[in-house]
């Protein structure tokens, strides 16, 4: 094997599962770091504001079906700045 030892990744945001998705497809052994018990520990929301270049990112790194599923569920402003979501059906809420 190439790799002896595992690329650390600390954190579990969005780019360090990026970067672990891309490992993993490199068979290139990783360990994600995560000082949070649970995805549910901190209620910090969910929102992400993503460029151009961070939709690119996320584009290459998932499968074409994945990223379709993801890119058909996500929230589009259509750059007309923040529009506030019905979390479940995707819909603007009233007032927004």
């Amino acid at each position: 094997m190439l790799f002896d030892k595992p690329v650390l990744i600390s954190g579990g945001g969005i780019a360090s599962l990026l970067l672990a998705v891309r490992l993993w497809r490199s068979q290139i052994p990783f360990l994600v770091l995560e000082r949070d018990a649970s995805p549910i520990v901190r209620a910090q929301g969910y929102r992400l504001r993503l460029s151009n270049e961070g939709l690119d990112a996320i584009e290459m790194a998932l499968a074409p079906d994945k990223f379709n599923k993801f890119y058909d569920a996500a929230g589009k402003t259509g750059g007309a700045g923040l529009v506030n979501l019905n979390p479940f059906t995707g819909e603007p809420l009233e007032g927004t």
